[in-house]
């Protein structure tokens, strides 16, 4: 009798076993089939009628890496390309309107799409060869939308224009975001480097417009020295430039948002010590002086070539005015975005509209007689007092 029933309890183990196996397999698959999307597309462009079919499945990593509105990843995207490996590109596909659709720098003369991780040649053939270049860079501009795979959502949800584009729209956001990048500059102390001043002359302006704007953010008439600092601090921060290196670094760097350029300081001849060469050095020869200027700092030259801060854009033509600038004609030049900005800040450092520059209020009249009778008021009842 027990060996029967030990017999028979053998098959019912071994059962029971292979069944707790299968079904820690469907488990699995569940879940599996749980973690994946089917995706329906459209397909009437094909030729088909009104209707949907199953395309391939998108993992999650892939569905991860599309995230057109975050302007973080957008300027990451950005950094991946170098002059090196995305040289003499036309403005139609600058590294900022391939990472506009999801486009990352891989090698020479190629892209990769983060998500659906396709790859783009984007080489072209010589320029001299007019009609060819045309059609190539025609192609390729086309390719940035069409060259990812059919269920990849960056060619029809792009990031957004925006990003490629300094924001001047709003007047104080532009000046806030001024004043912080001289604040970061002028960390620097004695390292500020001097600035060539050549740009300025080949728009209409001159040192004076500089010289307005120290008097609106400082509110006050620095020395000599200090002076110049100031004003290539400024300088530069209207340019697009703001500090990279944390402070204090013995290597210090300034970067350009839009462009990713990084310059290192070390380069270029400080401001004090420019302005102390050519005060001693003032009855010597030119050929000697030049010797100077080849360390001085270009704020315009040394941004790449498709930077929104040198090229002019749509949003450099929808600078809102202040109220009392209404008298102007709203029909402005068209300017590159650091030129829109320094003539915005000049205008706000004009006498009748200080305190626009800074983040001080202006007290109204009505608060400010208030504080004076109560002051009053004061000083009476203390001499009241006083004489009894």
């Amino acid at each position: 009798m027990a060996v029967s029933n030990l017999e028979t309890s053998k098959p019912r183990r071994i059962k029971a076993l292979l069944s707790s196996f299968l079904k820690g397999i469907s488990r699995e698959e569940k879940k599996e089939s749980e973690n994946k999307r089917v995706i329906f597309e459209s397909l009437d462009t094909e030729g088909f009628a009104d209707g949907f079919v199953v395309v391939d499945e998108v993992s999650s990593e892939q569905t991860s890496t599309v995230q057109p509105l975050n302007q973080e990843l957008f300027f990451n995207r950005v950094e991946t390309f170098s002059i090196s490996s995305w040289f003499a590109k036309p403005d139609e596909v600058c590294p900022l309107r391939c990472a506009q659709y999801g486009w990352e720098n891989i090698d020479v003369d190629s892209l990769k799409c983060v998500s659906c991780k396709e790859v783009l040649y984007g080489g072209l053939p010589p320029k001299w060869e007019t009609d060819l270049y045309e059609s190539a860079c025609k192609k390729l501009e086309d390719s940035l939308k069409t060259g990812h795979s059919k269920i990849c959502p960056w060619q029809s949800n792009p990031s957004p224009a925006s990003f490629l584009e300094v924001n001047l729209v709003s007047s104080q956001n532009a000046v806030n975001d001024f004043l912080h990048r001289v604040a970061s500059i002028r960390c620097f102390g004695t390292s500020v480097p001097a600035v060539d001043l050549s740009c300025l002359q080949q728009v209409g302006e001159n040192e004076d417009t500089l010289s307005r704007i120290v008097s609106g953010v400082l509110e006050e008439e620095p020395s000599c020295d200090y002076k110049e600092r100031i004003e290539s601090a400024c300088f530069m921060a209207a340019c697009g430039w703001s500090r990279s290196s944390p402070e204090g670094s013995q290597s210090p760097t300034m970067s350009c948002q839009y462009c990713r350029r990084n310059v290192g300081l070390w380069n270029f001849t400080p401001s004090e010590q420019n302005a102390k060469t050519v005060t001693e050095d003032d009855s010597e020869p030119t050929a000697k002086r030049l010797k100077v200027d080849k360390g001085l700092f270009n704020p315009i030259e040394e941004h790449r070539s498709w930077c929104p801060w040198i090229k002019p854009t749509s949003s450099t033509q929808k600078v809102k005015s202040l109220p009392q600038d209404k008298s102007q004609d709203d029909e402005r030049p068209v300017r590159p975005a650091w030129h829109e900005l320094l003539v915005l800040l000049r205008q706000r450092s004009s006498p009748d509209k200080q305190g626009l520059l800074t983040n001080k209020q202006v007290t109204p009249p009505s608060q400010a007689w208030k504080a004076v009778r109560r002051i009053t008021n004061f000083w009476q009842s203390r001499n009241a007092v006083n004489k009894t």
